[in-house]
């Protein structure tokens, strides 16, 4: 039976396979009328996801970094959840803009959606580096709301 880190991580890489497939096909959708802040988010949101979920599986090989591995991954999370569900929204509305009140709900729920793990995963995430976790969520869902709230719609 596998424990909660094996179905967290193969989660992760199933939503990761999809997030894939639907970027590659919302670019395609909308390449006619794709703006440089759409894709420039879009890749760099991607590219957060694979070092929150890279670099942990690297350093985890060092006993000292071992505890970081997991508390990254839910960080990692909170980003691929917050792109998926953006992603998603685009596909089935067939709109390509978001009303930036759905990206903040977006984001919202995307802090929802991680918090939980940190206790899911709480036998790999020390106590102190748990509460440190859920700073970082809430820091995050912070300076991305302020982000959106500073980009003219």
């Amino acid at each position: 039976m596998k424990d909660r880190s094996e179905r967290f991580d193969d989660t992760f890489k199933l939503l990761l396979t999809i997030e894939t497939v639907m970027i590659a096909f919302s670019f395609a959708l909308f390449q006619d009328i794709i703006e440089p802040k759409f894709f420039g988010v879009t890749v760099f949101s991607y590219i957060l996801v694979l070092v929150f979920w890279c670099v942990p599986n690297i350093i985890a090989g060092f006993h000292i970094m071992r505890d970081v591995e997991y508390s990254a991954k839910v960080i990692g999370w909170y980003s691929l959840i917050a792109l998926l569900l953006m992603t998603f929204l685009r596909l089935s509305s067939g709109v390509f803009s978001i009303d930036l009140s759905w990206e903040i709900m977006i984001l919202l729920c995307s802090f929802l959606l991680s918090f939980p793990f940190t206790t899911y995963l709480k036998e790999y995430i020390p106590s102190s580096l748990r509460k440190l976790t859920i700073i970082v969520l809430i820091v995050m869902t912070v300076f991305m709301v302020c982000i959106l709230l500073m980009i003219p719609h």
